[in-house]
């Protein structure tokens, strides 16, 4: 990952000029969602009052400008959304439903390449404590996927040494030798995702790995039959390791948008951890559960 500039004013204090009506219900509308635009505000809102909404919210001291739309402050907009639920839960649910509506609309004939954005867009609006800060820490910095190049590899390599253990540093050797497509690093690189389909694994990356050979084997079950297994076989940041962090929250949104990529194909997402607890919550919460006997123990642990 790697890390990414917009530009932003400096002032998050809220002055006297956003005051007015028509700005208040607008911020309120633009504290619900990661970001706003003209199509969004415009479900949310009255068609005659959405573009002047926005150019009122772009115009503001505490709002970002982006590629693709206005960002408000994360300590403004977290501060707006939690005053609205608790003042209007009614208003704070409909401006999230109708936000929802909107970008199901638009997801419907997005490209591939919009929809990591549409992703991040979605899973922003699930009010869910534990998912929220699986996906969104609270204080992460901007981060960028990118795919690894060759001269990420040495890096690559430093990071898994530095938290895994000499066995499992040697697979994840195989792997970006012979799959170095699966990794997507993020930064100079502050961290990195492994990650495949099951139908792309190489040969020499299956002799060499018993937890993709695990996941395999699952894969054979009936239940499984004819669908394809998304492989996030592992992410590691370079402070954090394999914990909670902006860059694995970045890479669970990712892991998300090549889910909807690869939709029809796909029956399974696998991941593998070496300490459950920090991530149990949020793994049972969308879904995961525990292989039987897929439990591999590497350097004696």
């Amino acid at each position: 990952m790697r890390p990414s500039c917009d530009r932003h004013r400096s002032s998050t204090s809220l002055g006297t000029s956003s005051r007015d009506p028509l700005t208040v219900r607008t911020v309120e509308a633009a504290s619900v969602t990661r970001r706003t635009t003209r199509p969004i505000l415009r479900a949310q809102l009255a068609d005659g009052d959405a573009d002047s909404g926005y150019e009122r919210l772009e115009a503001l001291p505490f709002v970002q400008t982006w590629r693709d739309g206005l960002g408000m402050h994360e300590a403004v907009r977290e501060a707006v959304a939690s005053r609205l639920a608790a003042a209007d839960p009614v208003r704070h649910r409909d401006l999230r439903r109708a936000a929802w509506r909107q970008l199901r609309d638009e997801l419907r004939s997005a490209g591939d390449a919009d929809l990591w954005r549409y992703t991040s867009d979605i899973l922003y609006l699930i009010q869910n404590a534990l998912l929220r800060e699986g996906f969104f820490p609270s204080g992460g910095q901007s981060l960028v996927i990118e795919p690894a190049l060759p001269s990420d590899h040495g890096e690559i390599r430093a990071i898994t040494r530095r938290h895994d253990s000499r066995d499992a540093a040697a697979i994840m050797d195989v792997w970006l030798d012979y799959q170095p497509q699966a990794f997507n690093p993020e930064g100079e690189v502050v961290a990195y995702r492994c990650s495949t389909i099951s139908d792309d694994v190489a040969p020499e990356v299956i002799e060499a790995d018993p937890i993709t050979r695990a996941w395999l084997k699952e894969l054979e079950e009936p239940v499984h039959q004819g669908l394809a297994g998304f492989f996030f076989r592992r992410w590691l940041s370079r402070e954090e390791g394999e914990g909670p962090s902006a860059a694995q929250g970045l890479c669970w949104i990712d892991c998300k948008r090549s889910y909807f990529v690869l939709r029809g194909r796909l029956g399974n997402v696998f991941v593998v951890v070496r300490d459950l607890k920090p991530h149990e919550a949020s793994l049972v919460e969308v879904g995961f559960r525990r292989i039987p006997g897929a439990t591999v123990e590497l350097d004696g642990a």
